[in-house]
This record gives C-alpha cells, structure tokens and sequence, in this order.
C-alpha cells in the first residue's frame, strides 16, 4: 500500500482517477490545457481555470527503467518503467507515470499509449501509460 500526501490542488485529479476519468486543467480564458494543475493559467496569465476530461490517449515522450526500488512497497515490482508521454490534445501537456505493460526493448518515442487506472490501496488509484490497444480495464477515453 502507498501513500500520497494530500495537495488540494491535486484533489479533482485524484477523484477523477478513482472514476477512472482522466482530467487536465483547461484554462476558461484562452482555452489552452495545462499540467500540473497550479491556479494560474501558464500561458494568459487568467486564473480562470477549470478540469476538463481529456481522452487518455498519447505518445511516448520519454521513459526511464526503475532497477532499485525507492520503497518496500515497491520491491516485489522492480524493473518498471516510469513513462513520460504527451497527449492527444495537446503533445506539449506531458503527464508523467507508471508503465503498464511498457517493456524497455519495445520502447520508442512516439510510441501510442493510452491511460490505464491501478488501485494501489487506501482508496489510491494511480494513472498509468499502457501501450495503445492493450490498457487495463478502466482505461479513460471512448
């Protein structure tokens, strides 16, 4: 089981992940997306913001391979892969997590991966990026 330390401005995330809904702050100004949530928009200054669903598809950015687990909950799952990929509606909106069937020798950028949700315990659940067309149940998006 983990634990993560409580932040309101993450807490509209966290309960869209617990429907397995996938959401960004949208900027109600200028329209632009945004990741991490913070209550100014980063490109018009508004601090109109809101939480939009977005579809939960992407592509790979970038990765690294996790050998040495940081905590003992984690040691049983080494090597797994941390996965930094940019949405569908917006490349440049990057969120960074878990890997769900990604595997270090078929890792590329560009790669398509679309959202998955894991229950990690304590009523956390987690996004993760999984290759396009093989997401775990609850994957966000149509």
């Amino acid at each position: 089981m983990i634990d993560v330390p409580s932040d309101p401005e993450f807490e509209p995330f966290r309960a869209a992940c617990r429907r397995h809904e996938l959401v960004v702050q949208e900027c109600t100004s200028c329209g632009r997306l945004q990741w991490p949530p913070r209550p100014i928009c980063g490109y018009c200054y508004s601090m109109r913001t809101s939480w939009t669903p977005v579809s939960g598809q992407g592509a790979l950015f970038s990765w690294t391979v996790v050998h040495r687990a940081h905590s003992l909950e984690y040691r049983q799952e080494v090597p797994y892969v941390i996965a930094l990929a940019g949405l569908a509606e917006d490349p440049g909106v990057r969120l960074l997590a878990r890997g769900d069937g990604l595997t270090e020798p078929g890792l590329r950028p560009g790669l398509a991966v679309a959202v998955s949700f894991h229950e990690r315990g304590n009523g956390i659940v987690l996004p993760y990026w999984a290759p396009a067309g093989h997401a775990s149940p609850g994957q966000a998006g149509p």
